[in-house]
């Protein structure tokens, strides 16, 4: 049943705190762990009542029967086991407020009180989501997998994908998975650990790491954090004060500003957002409007392109040179192999060319920010580090004298006998954005981009080899110190920053370092009862997050659950796998797999059509019972 992985994990807690507390690894728990909880009325990240669109009722009646609930909610039956140590009870009416990241220090004694309704009756019941299995047939699969983590000597690795990552409570469950391993100190190690399989490359290492999102900079930095704004201005020969500070713009943020009319111009890289994001008929009615300017950089005609009013064709990926990061925490890159195909030219061409259109004066005067704040000018300043008001941004960060001692050689053997399209141009003689053909940049700037994005994590335990070394390797998981990379952190046997910051605490065999929330306010799970903070550096946290419900669940009007799925052929939305003759011609439509049971009293056959249907829309899909 959806969401209740939650409740399955702290069953699995449950059985160790209760019913095995020999299986804790009380020495290791002491040394490197502290309890924590967080608010739970906190709602799901949906829209609020006072934003604009809201109160211009561009959302139905249905749309907002789900969209109350950000605000207010009413604690279920089936919830309120769960809920009880934080003080609800079935019929309450729990407020719902943003609370971001807040959390706190609370002792075990709390944590145990949090894990009491995780029984094996309670969970069982609340989980279970196949109507022929027996209840005590699923008590029975419960009580295996609490014993495989529980049994002393076995080695643990859990895995999982979207099914826990991408739900209303997606990041709660996933620091219940670490809860488990802590306890059993069953993380960090080799054949034990917690391990989300986010394999999406454009996901995980060209925009989490990368800093490509609108709210984040290079190594993990974040544009709201005045230090790390710093640093990035001083890497980049930036006046200080340069980089917006404004950094609440996540995609979804980005979505409804547009539909609220405070942005009026978006440019899509390497994702679908019109085609993949939820809500999506409001984020496509939004991109029309004739004063809302969208680009997207795609290489296929899928649902974002159709919306926008320019599309760039872009170069795919092995049409140009790259580099990408696995959720294993590899790095990997790869040489250009062919040319692209017409004119497309690789996303990076598309904005180092847009950088030649702006100049100092043109961008670094005084500028408007959201809440009547203002981005100073920041030109006099600019002019003492030797530039001038004519200056492009293009000289400044793309073709600056470190760049530009990145050169192309025809016989360097990372070089050798491949396309750079971006740097020497290449036999299509495409036109660029001057008028004239595009002959390349001169110098290997591609090369130079990772270098200088490799450069803000080095030293700062997110280590990358430099650009050669990939290029003659199957890829390095960072921190890579002294050319051999790193196969478990936070490990002081194999992680040399482990080793480092362990030092510092008496830490000898592990060290969770880091510097985000390493010191907390105490409190109890209702909440903080002393605001002064206790430091936890080096330690890792064991969260109290509760099962609850989805804000949406079947009723009488929408009776069933409806999962997202994937099938062999096809990559999310098909956009470019449908266009592969054999693959469309094994699978040429969506699919909706049901249930016989379910299809019959729907009226519904084997092959024939049906449409899906939410509050938010309808699509139509072949039916599949087999």
């Amino acid at each position: 049943s959806p969401n209740t992985d939650l409740a399955m994990w702290n069953y699995i807690a449950r059985e160790i705190v209760y019913n095995h507390p020999e299986a804790i690894d009380w020495d290791f728990v002491k040394k490197h762990i502290v309890f924590a909880a967080s608010p739970v009325n906190m709602g799901y990240g949906m829209r609020r009542s006072d934003e604009k669109s809201i109160k211009d009722g561009k959302y139905t009646d249905k749309e907002m029967e789900i969209i109350s609930k950000e605000m207010k909610k009413v604690v279920s039956e089936k919830e309120a086991p769960a809920l009880a140590p934080y003080g609800y009870k079935a019929g309450d009416m729990m407020v719902n407020k943003p609370a971001g990241l807040k959390h706190w220090e609370i002792s075990f004694e709390e944590y145990k009180k949090f894990l009491e309704p995780y029984t094996l009756d309670y969970v069982a019941k609340i989980s279970k989501g196949d109507p022929d299995e027996s209840l005590e047939s699923f008590k029975k699969k419960l009580k295996t997998l609490a014993s495989y983590y529980i049994e002393k000597n076995r080695k643990v690795v859990s895995f999982w994908t979207m099914g826990m990552n991408q739900h209303t409570r997606g990041t709660w469950v996933n620091t219940l998975a670490y809860n488990v391993h802590f306890l059993l100190n069953k993380q960090a190690k080799p054949g034990s650990g917690a391990f989300s399989l986010t394999g999406q490359p454009s996901a995980c290492g060209t925009a989490r790491e990368v800093g490509t999102f609108c709210h984040r900079l290079p190594a993990d930095m974040m544009v709201a954090n005045p230090k790390h704004r710093a640093i990035t201005e001083k890497r980049w020969k930036i006046p200080a004060g340069t980089l917006n500070p404004v950094g609440n713009q996540h995609i979804m943020k980005i979505h409804r500003d547009i539909e609220d009319g405070v942005v009026k111009f978006a440019w899509v890289n390497v994702c679908n957002p019109y085609q993949d994001t939820a809500s999506a008929s409001h984020w496509i009615k939004a991109a029309r409007q004739m004063d809302n300017f969208i680009v997207t950089s795609d290489g296929y005609p899928g649902i974002s392109a159709k919306v926008s009013d320019l599309i760039l064709p872009s170069a795919m990926i092995y049409e140009k040179w790259g580099a990408y990061g696995n959720a294993e925490r590899r790095t990997q890159h790869w040489r250009q192999q062919v040319l692209p195909v017409g004119d497309a030219m690789s996303d990076t061409w598309q904005w180092v060319e847009l950088s030649k259109r702006f100049t100092v004066k043109d961008l670094w005067g005084e500028q408007p920010l959201r809440g009547n704040k203002k981005l100073p000018n920041v030109i006099s300043e600019a002019k003492k580090m030797g530039y001038t008001e004519d200056t492009t941004m293009f000289d400044i960060l793309f073709a600056n004298d470190e760049a530009r001692s990145y050169e192309i050689d025809p016989n360097d053997p990372i070089q050798k006998g491949y396309d750079n399209t971006n740097c020497i141009g290449d036999s299509r003689n495409v036109v660029g954005s001057d008028g004239k053909v595009f002959k390349g940049y001169g110098f290997f700037i591609d090369k130079y981009l990772f270098e200088e994005y490799a450069s803000f994590g080095r030293g700062h335990a997110h280590d990358l080899a430099d650009f050669d070394t990939y290029h003659r390797v199957r890829g390095l998981k960072w921190p890579v110190v002294d050319g051999k990379e790193t196969q478990w952190r936070f490990n002081t046997k194999y992680d040399p920053y482990a080793k480092k910051y362990g030092k510092e605490t008496g830490h000898t065999e592990f060290a969770f370092y880091g510097t985000l929330a390493k010191a907390l306010a105490q409190g109890d799970l209702t909440g903080i009862k002393d605001k002064n903070k206790k430091a936890l550096k080096n330690k890792a946290k064991i969260f109290a997050r509760p099962y609850m419900d989805p804000p949406e669940m079947p009723d009488a009007e929408y009776p069933v659950w409806m999962s997202t799925g994937r099938v062999l052929e096809h990559w999310h939305s098909g956009t470019m796998t449908m266009r592969v003759p054999e693959l469309y011609r094994a699978v040429p439509e969506a699919l909706c797999y049901m249930h016989p049971e379910d299809a019959k009293q729907n009226g519904l056959k084997q092959g024939g059509l049906c449409w899906v249907e939410s509050r938010r829309g309808k699509v139509k899909a072949r039916v599949e019972t087999r």
